[in-house]
């Protein structure tokens, strides 16, 4: 008899968790869209549609990509797969079809990718300077948490790239996106803003919490493609047509899953003792 024990320190967890993910391309589509827009995670109870135009965020299908992978210690194993991730945004009212192509556009493109891993990097340094126990003088500080320079005017017909995640020790700031005012910007106050401190042009150094929420870091995405913008027929209250148009991003992220290995911590024998030998096996 085989006796197995397991790490009682050790439980099983995930990473990313399916809340990250959609940390960053809520991110993503911040940055891309006019400042201001009201960006909210689709399929959530006691929660009204923002007064003008909104964005909805719906996860559909996580699709994996290859076998897992798995790699064994003597305390854990780690599973890891990695992913698509299909995401459908959905955009309401005037502007919907120009911010559709706007996201179709970059989310194709080379600036996505290193957005997203800059996005990643610098919120991973930021948790790591929050676990120092000091953060120097109140000058050093200031000058690595400055606010990015101001947008560039809005003659600006390219989004420009941003810049590179910065080394240890470097404190330049990213480049911001120039943006186009949003449509009835004048009805945006009474609307329920995003719950971000800093200016929502600025390439984002972390993710803030919301209050009373857990922050979530987002997960280091890579994107794929996306699939072409197609308008819906959307009815309001009021029985009115609206602008409404959907499309799906596709992107790729690394599953892992973590949990407990088990191991044998005894094991016991037991001799039977035979009248006769033979080499036919009982009945």
């Amino acid at each position: 008899m085989v006796q197995t024990s397991r790490h009682p320190a050790t439980v099983m967890t995930i990473q990313p968790v399916t809340a990250s993910i959609t940390t960053a391309l809520r991110e993503f589509l911040r940055a891309v869209l006019p400042l201001g827009l009201p960006v909210q995670l689709a399929q959530q109870n006691r929660t009204v549609a923002p007064a003008g135009p909104f964005v909805l965020l719906t996860l559909l299908t996580r699709q994996p990509l290859a076998t897992v992978a798995q790699t064994e210690t003597e305390a854990i194993t780690i599973l890891s797969v990695p992913e698509e991730v299909r995401v459908q945004v959905s955009i309401f009212g005037p502007g919907a079809g120009d911010n559709a192509q706007s996201i179709a556009t970059l989310f194709r493109t080379d600036w996505a990718c290193r957005y997203f891993e800059n996005l990643f990097q610098n919120n991973k340094e930021e948790q790591s300077l929050d676990a120092e126990p000091s953060l120097g003088t109140a000058a050093e500080w200031l000058e690595k948490y400055a606010p990015v320079a101001p947008e560039p005017p809005a003659a600006a017909q390219s989004h420009p790239l941003p810049g590179e995640a910065p080394k240890p020790g470097s404190e330049r700031p990213l480049t911001p996106l120039s943006r186009t005012p949003p449509p009835s910007a004048e009805a945006f106050p009474q609307n329920a803003p995003c719950q971000n401190t800093g200016p929502c042009n600025a390439f984002p150094a972390s993710v803030p919490a919301q209050p009373g929420a857990p922050c979530y870091a987002p997960a280091r995405i890579v994107p794929l493609y996306a699939g072409p913008p197609r308008q819906m027929p959307f009815v309001n209250g009021e029985r009115q047509f609206e602008e409404h148009w959907l499309l799906d991003l596709h992107c790729q992220v690394r599953t892992t899953l973590t949990l407990p290995t088990t191991t044998a911590s005894a094991a016991s024998l037991a001799l039977i003792c035979a009248d006769t030998l033979t080499d036919e096996p009982p009945a």
